[in-house]
Formats: structure tokens, sequence, C-alpha cells
């Protein structure tokens, strides 16, 4: 979680740098550091440095870009009824809470 050094603001955000993190993406996963500064991925590589940065060690962890949800129920079908979210304010409200992807539940017909 990103912190604040001036409460109340978003400006002086603390930086990090993540070390030996394995990032993944949608169509190739790869070791490497990465550099965040100001909320934002400045650099992504091998061996960065930075000088203030707090330093975190992530092997053997895993940098996505953002939250997976692997269990919704958007307009489920059950007894009748439907959930309450539909797929435009499923999604909506999904990034709001950071989550970029979701794996819809899914009820399989008989036979």
């Amino acid at each position: 979680m990103l912190r604040y050094l001036t409460k109340g603001t978003n400006k002086y955000l603390q930086s990090y740098l993540l070390k030996n993190a394995k990032v993944v993406n949608s169509d190739i996963s790869f070791k490497s550091d990465v550099l965040i500064e100001d909320g934002k991925i400045t650099c992504i590589g091998e061996n960065i440095s930075h000088k203030t940065a707090t330093t975190i060690d992530c092997t053997n962890k895993l940098v996505i870009p953002g939250g997976i949800d692997t269990h919704t129920h958007m307009q489920l079908p059950f007894m009748g009824t439907f959930a309450a979210d539909d797929f435009d304010q499923g999604t909506k409200a999904a990034i709001a809470g950071g989550t970029t992807s979701f794996i819809d539940f899914a009820i399989p017909n008989k036979g």
C-alpha cells in the first residue's frame, strides 16, 4: 500500500523499489525490479537502484497489473431472481475498488 508522507495530500508519496519480482502481464511473465514513484510505476528492469525508495524483496512473489476477483456474481440467475449487480454496475464497482479483472461465476446446465 502506498503511504503519503504528508497526510491528506497526493504529493510526496513514498517511493518503493520492488526487487526480484515476477512481473505478470497478459502475454508474458518475467523476473524484474519495479520502481514506483509518486504512486506510478516509473521503471521496470534489472538491477534498478534508488537512493531513497523503500526496498521490498519480492523474491518468489508476483506483481500483477491490478486486483483479480475470481468469483463474482454478475446478473446471476438464482431461484427465479438475479443478482443485484449487472455487468455495467459490477465493472464500475470493481474498478473503483482497484479490481481490474474478474471471472464471473457460471452455473453449468445439467447434462
